[in-house]
C-alpha cells in the first residue's frame, strides 16, 4: 500500500487480528523466517499508528525442548545463550540478524535451485536444535512472539498459544475440519492401508483441542482486548491438563470407529481395515 492508504486503512481498524503463518515443519528457514518472523513488522507498523490491540495466534510448541508443566508465561530457550530484557521478553535482534547471514551465505554457495532449498532446510533444522527447538515453524513462531512484545511495549497484546487444533466439537457441526492437519494425515494412512505401524509411546499425552473452541478463545481475546486496559496476555488453549486424552486412546477410538462404521465414510476407507 502507498503511505496514503496505509493511514486510511489504519483509521478503520479496531483490532488486528494474526493467525497467518506457515505451519511446515521442515520449509527452507528463508521461507519460513519471512513468513512467521519478519512479516509482523509490517504489522506492527499498522498496529502503532492508534495504538490498535493485537491478538497474536501462536503455538503452544513454542515452549521447545522444554519440559514439565508449561505456565502461561514467555519461557527461556532449552540451549543457547539469549539474553532477556527486563520487560520479559528475549532479546532476538542479534539472533535474527546471524540467521540472515547464514541463510545468505547458504544461497551464495548453492546455484542449483533445489540444492540451495535442500541446503536451506538443513540450516532450518540445525539452528533450530541448535536454540532448543525441533523444526523451524516453533522456532520462527517463538521469535514472533519475542518480536511483538519489544515493539508493542506500550499497547494491548496477546498472545493465543494453540496445541495441535483438530476437528470441531460443536460448531458449525461436530467432526467437521478442513484440509489435513497432523493426525488426519495418519488416519488417512491408515485408513488407506499404508501404514500399519506407527512409533510412540502409547501412554504419553496427545495434546488435541478442537478448532471451534480454538475460534471462540480468537474473540473472547479480541473482546478482551478492547474492553480492557492495555496490557501483554498469554493463554494456551490446550487440553493436555484437565482433559488428557493419551495416544492410546487416539487409537483405540479411530480403530473402534473403523471397525465398525467403516461404511459410512467411502472417501476414507475402500474395505474394512
Amino acid at each position: 500500500l502507498n503511505d496514503a492508504d496505509f493511514q486510511a486503512l489504519a483509521q478503520k481498524i479496531d483490532l488486528v487480528i494474526n493467525s497467518a503463518a506457515s505451519v511446515n515443519f521442515r520449509e527452507p528457514l528463508d521461507q519460513t523466517l519471512l513468513t512467521n518472523t519478519l512479516s509482523l513488522n509490517t504489522l506492527i507498523k499498522l498496529a502503532r499508528v492508534r495504538k490498535i490491540p493485537v491478538v497474536h495466534v501462536s503455538t503452544c510448541y513454542v515452549n521447545g525442548f522444554n519440559t514439565g508443566l508449561m505456565l502461561e508465561e514467555t519461557s527461556p530457550p532449552k540451549h543457547g545463550g539469549i539474553a532477556r530484557s527486563a520487560r520479559g521478553y528475549f532479546e532476538v535482534t542479534p539472533v535474527i540478524d546471524a540467521l540472515q547471514q547464514k541463510i545468505a551465505r547458504e544461497q551464495s554457495r548453492h546455484a542449483d535451485k533445489k540444492d540451495r532449498e535442500q541446503a536451506l532446510i538443513e540450516l532450518g533444522i540445525t539452528e533450530s536444535n541448535r536454540f532448543g527447538w525441533n523444526d523451524t515453524y516453533t522456532f520462527t513462531k517463538w521469535l514472533a512472539e519475542q518480536v511483538l512484545m519489544q515493539a508493542l511495549q506500550d499497547q494491548s497484546l496477546t498472545i493465543l498459544r494453540p496445541s495441535i487444533v483438530e476437528s470441531t466439537l460443536q460448531e458449525p457441526v461436530p467432526g467437521w475440519i478442513e484440509g489435513v492437519k497432523v493426525a488426519d494425515a495418519i488416519i488417512m494412512a491408515y485408513a488407506r492401508e499404508k501404514v500399519t505401524f506407527f512409533p510412540g509411546d502409547p501412554g504419553s499425552v496427545i495434546d488435541i483441542i478442537p478448532a471451534d473452541l480454538v475460534a471462540n478463545s480468537i474473540i473472547l481475546s479480541g473482546a478482551e482486548a478492547l474492553s480492557s486496559a492495555s496490557a501483554h496476555r498469554i493463554y494456551q488453549c490446550s487440553s493436555s491438563q484437565r482433559n488428557p486424552v493419551t495416544i492410546r486412546q487416539v487409537i483405540q477410538h479411530v480403530q473402534d470407529e473403523a471397525m465398525h462404521n467403516f461404511a459410512q465414510y467411502p472417501n476414507l476407507f475402500l474395505r474394512k481395515p
